[in-house]
């Protein structure tokens, strides 16, 4: 299930410009780095991408396994700015 920090979990305005910003709690990120997560197996990923905001984010990733099977991946994304 899809979660943010609550930063970045504040109601819908009805603003698609401030809610694309505030309100980013379950969605489903369907751009390559949000695929990469899900699908990788690697023992970490670090990638760097743009945001649909505009922002430069830093994104590490590993893969979550439940008895041995794939399920896919746990995220934490980050700005050095």
């Amino acid at each position: 299930m899809p979660t943010h920090n609550k930063r970045f979990a504040q109601p819908l305005t009805g603003d698609p410009a401030r809610d694309l910003v505030g309100n980013r709690t379950k969605r489903i990120f369907d751009d390559r780095v949000g695929r990469s997560v899900g699908a990788h197996t690697d023992l970490y990923r670090l990638q760097v991408y743009r945001r649909d905001t505009g922002e430069i984010m830093s994104d590490l990733s590993v893969p979550i396994y439940v008895n041995d099977r794939h399920w896919g991946g746990f995220q934490i994304g980050y700005a050095l700015a």
